[in-house]
């Protein structure tokens, strides 16, 4: 059974320091696909928010061509919170399309985003809309913790969550640098600015469903926009045991390759399109290969074996980026 949001949470009202105005109004947009299941849970916790009653918000859930219930558990949540709750369908696959889709039919100053698989904190959309008004940011994210569904396998590091999109930067705020880490946040747990999107653009089509977070980073930092990390913006990422496992890890790294190399483009010095310091990491990444080899170690062997597969993806995707530009003159 439904029930109504529990109560509600004081927004800061106190001017931000570039002038920019404190925004009063957002829209959290959610893309989903054949995870009825879990969208129900993570439309419970976004019901449960604590926001101001002085800020108007919304949940729009887009719906990227499910077959299950999808459009049936956000009809309940419509008929128990009324408007707060929307349906809309974007048919084109790709998650990119259901994200450009909730930016046309989105309301409101500011869009967060997050997932079907998260459960977001009580405070979510109030912490996201302070820090925002706070600093007059164009965009702020934060914290991303697991929910394991399995348990974490002895081999997977710290240094590897970031494939499961989970993130913590510590408890400090901080406005990202673009010269160090961390370059990105993830789209589970970021906010912009409505405006953020008319000035540099909509999310990368061409992605489908892989590298758009990154590639919406990427032009941020071009632009060094204003985007901050506050650790109070909290999300738990349901995390699946098949994604607990090496031959998800290497299907990953290749993919990810894969996209990189269709997107960047050659900086300084190349060969065929590929930058020749992408090809001294992959070397140097084969050498720590061989050394783990000789030396039986285990954990370096999986590692490495990750980077060899991204930097093999990477250069054929420049390679042929770099076929198809000459075939095209």
């Amino acid at each position: 059974m439904l029930s109504p949001p529990a109560g509600t949470a004081a927004q800061t009202s106190q001017a931000p320091p570039s002038g920019r105005p404190i925004p009063t109004s957002a829209c959290v947009i959610l893309c989903t696909r054949n995870r009825a299941a879990q969208l129900g849970q993570a439309l419970h916790s976004l019901a449960a928010m604590a926001v101001d009653a002085s800020i108007q918000w919304e949940v729009l859930v887009v719906d990227n061509g499910s077959s299950d219930d999808t459009r049936g558990t956000v009809r309940r949540f419509e008929q128990a919170y009324g408007a707060r709750f929307r349906y809309t369908f974007e048919p084109t696959p790709g998650k990119t399309f259901a994200l450009n889709r909730g930016l046309r039919e989105a309301s409101g100053e500011v869009f967060a985003f997050t997932d079907d698989d998260a459960i977001v904190a009580p405070d979510w959309l109030a912490a996201m809309l302070s820090c925002i008004g706070r600093h007059g940011a164009d965009g702020v994210g934060g914290r991303v913790v697991p929910l394991w569904e399995a348990p974490r396998p002895h081999w997977l590091a710290d240094r590897h969550l970031n494939v499961l999109a989970l993130l913590d930067c510590g408890e400090r705020e901080f406005r990202l640098s673009w010269r160090a880490p961390p370059y990105m946040l993830y789209g589970v747990n970021f906010a912009f600015r409505r405006d953020v999107f008319a000035r540099f653009g909509a999310f990368d089509t061409t992605l489908g469903s892989r590298g758009e977070d990154q590639e919406l980073f990427d032009r941020l930092a071009a632009n060094d926009a204003s985007v901050y990390y506050d650790p109070t913006v909290v999300v738990q990422h349901v995390i699946p045991g098949a994604r607990l496992t090496k031959r998800y890890y290497r299907d990953w790294y290749r993919a990810t390759g894969q996209t990189r190399g269709s997107l960047e483009q050659p900086r300084g010095r190349h060969i065929a399109g590929i930058p020749l310091f992408t090809l001294a990491n992959g070397a140097a990444a084969l050498m720590r290969f061989v050394r783990a080899a000789l030396t039986l170690d285990r954990a370096g062997l999986f590692e490495n074996s990750l980077w060899l597969r991204y930097y093999r993806a990477f250069y054929v995707a420049r390679l042929r980026a770099h076929l198809r530009r000459g075939a095209a003159r």
